[in-house]
């Protein structure tokens, strides 16, 4: 062996490391957490969806929150390793109130949409809102938006994906009709 090809091997080799360096940094941290059953109390329909939209990390903590007020508020904050990385806001809203309406209320104008009109999604996340009539809620309609403040690049179909997902999750639990 010449000492010019010992270099090549040694070049090459010193490359193929540096290659999967870069690469294993690149991939994010590893997911040491199992995806919950539910989220805030919504089942969860498809764990891949959820995975699609979660970080990886050592830990989650979902945490749920309401307001008294009438109509209600119901939120969940996903926290990965005590970071927020998906907030999720249910809000019972007039009857009519349509998904366009609520991304409208979280300033995303002009966002695009799907499944004619149903949802809504921008590069960080997603709104839906369906017939959902409560007369307690003073409310006939319900809507979910769902937000990633940490997204690592356009994740609108993903968010969209899973604004559908959890919606009709929520749906199975919510007193519509009452």
């Amino acid at each position: 062996m010449t000492g010019d090809h010992v270099r090549r091997l040694g070049a090459a080799a010193v490359g193929a490391t540096l290659l999967v360096a870069l690469l294993g940094a690149c991939g994010g941290k590893e997911r040491n957490y199992q995806i919950p059953k539910s989220l805030c109390g919504v089942p969860v329909l498809d764990e891949h969806i959820v995975e699609d939209v979660l970080p990886g990390g050592d830990e989650i903590d979902p945490r749920p929150a309401s307001t008294g007020d009438i109509p209600q508020h119901l939120y969940c904050d996903i926290h990965i390793d005590n970071k927020v990385q998906i907030g999720i806001e249910g809000t019972w809203r007039p009857a009519g109130f349509t998904a366009k309406d609520s991304a409208v209320d979280h300033l995303q104008y002009g966002a695009p949409s799907t499944d004619h009109g149903r949802y809504v999604y921008w590069e960080d996340g997603a709104t839906t809102a369906f017939p959902c009539a409560n007369t307690k809620q003073k409310s006939g309609a319900f809507s979910v938006y769902v937000n990633a403040p940490r997204a690592d690049g356009d994740m609108g179909e993903k968010m969209r994906r899973f604004v559908a997902s959890y919606a009709q999750a929520w749906k199975t639990r919510l007193p519509c009709g009452s």
